[in-house]
């Protein structure tokens, strides 16, 4: 089972790319008020960037480094917020499409700490708010579809790895599938095998990984159409 820590960034000791190593002031559940400093490292997936003061919830397992000590290795993350300006932070800041400050605050003084699952489970609803405040209609689809990228890749980048799969690949299932690649993929993960620069051994090894067997019609097609791309 996954640990899981919820807090603020307290720093950015790291960062190239997805991969982060952060200090997490780690908000204490048991005592309130009462945070301590965490190390934490991985790659965050989908997140445009990330800086001092965002709030986060990030799970992952606990490891002793020889050289750094005790720290977190992520293994995904949560949207996470103790209050509308966590909220407004976060959007602002890590996801795409939410770049006007406006649009972030809008949704967080709307909804609150709730503005998190508005977005995932109440999208229309979320874009009547946008209409009644008179938010272009290009900006708004592009805060809602870069809430539903963000967190796709997050999904995607989780399954994947477990056919050892990297961030390039991520993005270019995003890219092939969009939003839904997460559920595409878990129906027939050799759906896969549409993007040219993956092989079929790689993509083979994550599908059986999920569970895919040997002579599942799935594997013969995805076999298939890698042979046709190889030719």
């Amino acid at each position: 089972m996954a640990d899981q820590i919820s807090g603020y960034v307290n720093r950015v000791v790291f960062h190239r790319d997805d991969f982060y190593i952060l200090a997490v002031a780690v908000q204490d559940s048991n005592i309130a008020g009462v945070k301590r400093i965490e190390t934490v490292r991985g790659n965050l997936f989908g997140l445009l960037q990330i800086k001092s003061g965002v709030s986060i919830q990030l799970e992952g397992t606990w490891q002793e480094d020889p050289k750094h000590g005790h720290q977190l290795v992520v293994r995904t993350w949560q949207p996470w917020a103790r209050s509308s300006e966590d909220v407004s932070l976060f959007l602002h800041t890590c996801i795409d499409g939410f770049a006007d400050v406006a649009l972030a605050d809008l949704v967080a003084d709307a909804y609150g700490i709730r503005a998190f699952a508005q977005l995932s489970t109440q999208p229309v609803v979320v874009q009547e708010l946008f209409r009644s405040h008179d938010i272009h209609e290009d900006d708004a689809e592009d805060a809602l579809r870069g809430w539903q990228q963000t967190l796709a890749s997050r999904d995607l980048s989780e399954l994947l790895r477990e056919g050892g799969l990297g961030a390039f690949d991520v993005q270019a299932a995003i890219f092939r599938f969009g939003s839904e690649a997460p559920t595409v993929l878990r129906e027939n993960p050799y759906r896969l095998m549409e993007i040219p620069t993956l092989s079929f051994p790689k993509v083979d090894r994550l599908a059986r990984a999920m569970g895919v067997g040997a002579d599942d019609l799935r594997r013969v097609e995805g076999a298939i159409l890698w042979g046709l791309h190889s030719s």
